[in-house]
C-alpha cells in the first residue's frame, strides 16, 4: 500500500433496476409467473422497489458473500473472522494504522510491488499492459506456456 493511501473496506452491495413503474407508465404488461415470494427473479419487471421477501434474500446472499470473504482473509492474516470484521469496520485506516493493524503486509511504492511481483514470477516474467493484453493484433496473443494472468480493473 502507498504510503499517502487510506485503507476502507467498504463492503459488498448489490443493486436492481426495477422496471415495473416505467412497464405500467407505458402499458407494458410483464407476463410472468410467479411461483412463490423468494422466487424474486420476476420482481425487476413487475415491481418497483424490493419486496420485503426480495430484500431479505438479497440481504442474505450479500451477507454470505462478506462472511465468506472475511473468513478467507482473516485466515490469510491468522486471525479469527470476528477479530477482522472489527478491526476492519473501525476504519478508515492510514497506510501506518493498516500495517499496524496488519491488514496489509507492506507500505511502499507501485514500482516496489510490480518489482516484487516480477521476482516472485520468475526469471523472464514482464508486467503487460492491458489493452496489449486483450489485443488480437499486438504481439501478446498468448505464450502457449502455463502462465499466470493478473488482470486488474476499474471503474
Amino acid at each position: 500500500m502507498q504510503n499517502t493511501a487510506g485503507f476502507q473496506a467498504t463492503g459488498f452491495s448489490a443493486d436492481s433496476v426495477f422496471l415495473g413503474r416505467a412497464f405500467e407508465k407505458y402499458g407494458v404488461r410483464a407476463d410472468f409467473e410467479q411461483r412463490y415470494e423468494y422466487k424474486n427473479a420476476v420482481n425487476e419487471y413487475t415491481q418497483s422497489d424490493y419486496t420485503g421477501p426480495h430484500r431479505e434474500a438479497m440481504t442474505a446472499w450479500m451477507t454470505s458473500i462478506y462472511d465468506s470473504a472475511l473468513a478467507n482473509a482473516a485466515q490469510d492474516r491468522k486471525t479469527t473472522p470476528a477479530a477482522l470484521k472489527t478491526v476492519i469496520e473501525a476504519g478508515p485506516y492510514s497506510a501506518e494504522q493498516a500495517l499496524a493493524n496488519k491488514l496489509i503486509d507492506k507500505i511502499g511504492q507501485v514500482e516496489e510491488a510490480e518489482a516484487e511481483v516480477k521476482r516472485r514470477a520468475g526469471k523472464g516474467a514482464e508486467i503487460v499492459e492491458f489493452d496489449q493484453y486483450t489485443s488480437d493484433k499486438g504481439e501478446r496473443t498468448g505464450s502457449g506456456k502455463n502462465a499466470i494472468a493478473i488482470v486488474g480493473g476499474e471503474g
